[in-house]
């Protein structure tokens, strides 16, 4: 089969980022991490594992951090990550083989996989405090158990990822999808499952001001899952472009303001008009709101945009920080003159819905909210490419302005039928 992989020396990641200041095509060139391989269908383990056919392969925000290698070399995540990865988290696939144990799927079945390989697919029991919480994306035994070290399905070298032909993963870690939910929509699931979580960590009330800081799939999923949960708080969204715009009011955001380096200033000024906060400057001109937003969440994925979404809140306001970090300095001086609440999430979880009894994965709860009409998926454009054409998706979705990507993904249904209209 094929598979996309990275893998980088430490000399060479120093070489491409100190190249990429002047030319980024270094990330998706052969001097960067990216490669296309061919490699062995990955074996299942043992019986409680399942062979996956990929159907569609997402591409997440995490993954171009990676490619782009904007997370810090010596991250605490390496610890949890086995090399060369075989990326893809992100899934939509067909069951191929079952092991021996797994009594509830059958081959030809179409189920979407949680990628984080937990305390469950490790076979460790008792399970962590995390993993009993139902926090399995904060698993402390990622190092641990049966398996190698891994993070999730995307980040390890050993049962591939979303981006290759063929995957492993454990029962506990498949959903079977509804036949009323075409793969398309399907994909979507894992990352509107990412904002649900992040909206169930600081639960807006109706008479909040809340602002969702950038307008990826991430920062629109914050946005429909606020509404599906049926709370009216008066969300504002920051955009960059016209698309993201009409797509933030689709969701259901009461106000759009434009935010850029440029109209950084007068963006801030709008922002003081919606929450009667005062917009303030400081000494050398950096403005900041007195008063603001008692909630934001910050789904930038950017250092530069966390310092600026602090600026932001209200004193004693909570900052909810849903983009995967990047490199860069920290100026938490917000954070500490106006005492503000800072809650990291990652990833999904199984969780109680307000008003509910029972906990549910939250892939279950946006397969509901879609079935019963609280989330409409239908306007977000998936743009599909074939597995070769992965540094043309790449480039795609690092320009959003000219290609008005929210999602892209690898289709491996037909590789002769996939549309190349973006």
């Amino acid at each position: 089969m094929r598979a996309i992989t990275f893998d980088i020396s430490p000399m060479r990641w120093a070489m491409s980022k100190l190249i990429g200041r002047a030319y980024q095509g270094i990330y998706l060139s052969r001097l960067g991490g990216l490669r296309l391989i061919e490699t062995d269908i990955p074996k299942l383990p043992n019986g409680d594992w399942v062979l996956c056919k990929t159907r569609i392969g997402g591409i997440c925000g995490t993954d171009l951090n990676t490619i782009f290698m904007n997370q810090h070399p010596a991250s605490m995540i390496q610890s949890f990550v086995s090399f060369p990865m075989m990326l893809g988290h992100e899934n939509v696939a067909t069951i191929v083989e079952v092991g021996s144990s797994v009594e509830n799927f059958k081959p030809a079945q179409r189920v979407i996989v949680d990628p984080p390989h937990s305390c469950q697919t490790r076979n460790i029991n008792p399970p962590c405090r995390m993993c009993q919480q139902g926090k399995i994306s904060s698993c402390e035994n990622f190092d641990r158990g049966d398996i190698p070290p891994s993070l999730a399905l995307g980040y390890n070298n050993f049962t591939a990822g979303s981006w290759s032909e063929y995957f492993i993963a454990h029962k506990g870690q498949m959903i079977t999808l509804p036949d009323e939910i075409d793969d398309e929509q399907a994909i979507l699931i894992d990352p509107l499952a990412c904002s649900l979580h992040t909206v169930l960590q600081a639960l807006p009330s109706d008479d909040e001001n809340i602002l969702v800081f950038g307008a990826g799939i991430i920062a629109l999923g914050v946005i429909l899952a606020i509404r599906a949960l049926g709370i009216n708080a008066n969300i504002t969204a920051t955009v960059r472009y016209p698309f993201q715009a009409e797509l933030a009011k689709q969701c259901g955001a009461d106000n759009i303001v434009f935010w850029s380096n440029k109209q950084k200033s007068s963006s801030i000024s709008k922002l003081a008009k919606i929450t009667n906060a005062r917009s303030l400057k400081s000494r050398f001109g950096l403005k900041f709101l007195r008063g603001g937003f008692d909630k934001l969440y910050d789904c930038t994925g950017r250092i530069a945009g966390l310092v600026d979404a602090l600026r932001l809140l209200r004193a004693g306001g909570t900052a909810i920080i849903a983009g995967t970090p990047q490199l860069g300095l920290v100026d938490i001086t917000a954070a500490w003159f106006n005492e503000l609440n800072i809650i990291g999430t990652t990833g999904r979880a199984v969780e109680t819905l307000p008003n509910e009894q029972s906990p549910k994965h939250n892939y279950q709860h946006i397969i509901e909210f879609i079935m019963n009409g609280k989330i409409d998926t239908t306007f977000l454009p998936v743009a599909l490419f074939h597995q070769s054409e992965y540094r043309s998706a790449l480039s795609q979705l690092r320009n959003r302005a000219k290609f008005h990507i929210v999602k892209a993904a690898f289709d491996f249904r037909n590789n002769d039928n996939v549309n190349h209209n973006l």
